[in-house]
């Protein structure tokens, strides 16, 4: 081989090379990417699930003073601000 073919051969490495330690870094940040989408999911899940958990309660309470007939939530709201003006709990 004549000393031009050799730097060619050299430079095609070197290009070879660059080109092997960008797609590592390229994967490494896929993975990277995806462990967070994944613990992303799981976060919303749990919140979806607390806010779901939550409006079942207030539906359930909701019901409840509907069915009592002495309760609205109208006057709910009258106590507790009569309650607050009163002293005893801050707004």
């Amino acid at each position: 081989m004549t000393r031009i073919s050799h730097q060619c051969m050299y430079l095609m490495i070197a290009v070879d090379l660059a080109m092997t330690i960008k797609q590592a870094k390229i994967a490494k940040n896929i993975d990277e990417i995806q462990a967070q989408a994944v613990e992303l999911h799981k976060r919303f899940s749990t919140f979806i699930g607390q806010v779901q958990q939550h409006r079942l309660r207030h539906q359930s309470l909701e019901q409840e003073l509907q069915c009592s007939g002495r309760f609205s939530a109208e006057s709910v709201v009258a106590a507790g601000s009569a309650f607050c003006r009163a002293g005893r709990a801050k707004p």
